[in-house]
């Protein structure tokens, strides 16, 4: 009895051992035949091909605006300074040259900037008119300057603007007339006009008063002889200024006297 029971307790024992070498077995049949990690196809993922780094990077740079900035230089325009050097006075005319009239004077030491010249740089310009250069001290080659293209031709008698009327000044004509001219008889008498009681254009004989017009203000100033300013003003008659026998005729036409 008890030989019959050590053989079956035996034989569950061998049953025991073979049944877990079968499970252990069938576990690492399972185990191998899991999916892995496949490491080419990771690297494959991972790792891009020169075909396509090209691919991108033509792809980025048509995305990208290039803009190119250019710097304009402003060609300088060139200026002088010049100051009256060799005169008292000196005129500033409307041209360049002593046919035109005079608008204004500078006084000695007074200086301006230069802004144009003439064609052969005898004259000069700046803001207010035109200046004989041989008077000037320049601070430079009056060449330098640019050549002025807005001379103009003078024009004789130009319209005059006084007090916002514009009036033309012109030299009245004579009108024909074919009635013979009758000589003054002994009793008739021959009347003159002496003097100039509404401003001579031109000089007269004992008419020796200036009456000059600002060019700054348009302000009307005559000048007597032995005054400061006497012998520098000249008188053109195309813009309005006039000639005078007597101070009451300059004042009874606007005029006041200069103060020096």
């Amino acid at each position: 009895m008890n030989h019959k029971w050590d053989s079956v307790h035996k034989f569950l024992m061998q049953s025991r051992v073979i049944f877990g070498v079968v499970i252990l077995l069938v576990f690492l049949g399972l185990v191998s035949c899991s999916p892995g990690i496949n490491e080419n196809s990771t690297t494959n993922r991972q790792t891009s091909t020169p075909n396509e780094i090209n691919s991108s990077a033509k792809s980025v740079s048509s995305n990208v605006k290039i803009v190119a900035t250019a710097t304009v230089t402003k060609t300088q325009k060139v200026t002088l300074s010049g100051c009256v050097d060799n005169a008292k006075y000196l005129n500033v005319r409307s041209g360049p040259g002593t046919q035109y009239g005079v608008n204004s004077y500078l006084s000695e030491g007074d200086c301006v900037t230069l802004i144009e010249r003439n064609a052969d740089s005898t004259w000069v310009k700046f803001s207010k008119g035109w200046l004989s250069q041989g008077y000037l001290k320049v601070n430079g080659s009056v060449s330098q300057l640019p050549f002025s293209t807005s001379i103009q031709t003078m024009v004789t008698n130009p319209p005059l603007t006084l007090n916002n009327t514009s009036q033309s000044i012109s030299t009245p004509k004579p009108s024909p007339t074919s009635a013979p001219i009758q000589k003054p008889t002994s009793t008739q008498k021959k009347i003159e006009i002496t003097g100039c009681p509404t401003g001579c254009t031109s000089h007269k004989s004992g008419c020796d008063i200036k009456g000059n017009i600002s060019y700054n203000t348009r302000e009307k100033i005559y000048h007597v002889p032995g005054q400061n300013y006497y012998n520098k003003t000249k008188i053109s008659p195309q813009y309005g200024e006039r000639w005078f026998c007597t101070e009451a005729e300059a004042r009874d036409n606007g005029w006041r006297k200069a103060k020096n």
